[in-house]
């Protein structure tokens, strides 16, 4: 029985990733708002089906380093279109200046 129940969760999983209409809308839809290439991007939405299908209720999805917010909104409309509505909010982070240089004789934490 429990195995029974883990195929119909397997199925469920290869039916949304093959659903290439769907995959290919929100490629689109993202594009102007990445400098992530579209396979790349196509696989965040693949990693977006599977994180929310191991997640827990209060579980979040989060992007470090938006830019103008494509990938996140990539996760959101990946959750709209395979599951009918934003089950995990996707928070953003950022720091608006890029990486910090790294220098082992002024930063210890490197």
């Amino acid at each position: 029985m429990h195995l029974k129940g883990r195929w119909s969760e397997f199925t469920v999983l290869a039916q949304q990733m093959n659903d290439t209409e769907k995959r290919d809308r929100i490629v689109e839809r993202v594009r102007p708002y990445t400098m992530v290439p579209d396979a790349a991007v196509a696989r965040n939405i693949e990693l977006t089906i599977e994180a929310v299908n191991n997640a827990q209720v209060n579980d979040v999805i989060v992007e470090c380093g938006t830019w103008k917010g494509g990938s996140s909104l990539a996760m959101i409309l990946t959750q709209k279109e395979f599951f009918g509505g934003v089950r995990h909010p996707v928070w953003m982070f950022d720091s608006f200046s890029g990486l910090l240089c790294c220098e082992r004789e002024r930063h210890h934490a490197c």
